[in-house]
């Protein structure tokens, strides 16, 4: 398998995953979570540690809103 298919593991599983690891990093070999980890750094060297480079894939399980925040400031004339 190569990491093409890992994210799209992630993506079909996305909201489960972020319920389950929210807030950390995973990495996807295989489509299975091997490890959680609370830095993308930490994530990368253990996944280089075990695996060939290019044959995985680390997520972030935080939800995103693509709706945009404006703030406005008052100007007092």
């Amino acid at each position: 398998m190569t990491y093409k298919s890992d994210y799209d593991f992630f993506i079909q599983n996305k909201a489960e995953l972020i319920e389950k690891y929210f807030g950390q990093f995973i990495l996807i070999k295989d489509q299975v979570v091997v490890g959680a980890f609370s830095s993308l750094t930490e994530a990368m060297v253990f996944g280089l540690s075990k695996f060939e480079k290019g044959s995985f894939t680390v997520e972030e399980c935080v939800a995103s809103s693509f709706e945009p925040q404006v703030f406005h400031s008052r100007v007092m004339l």
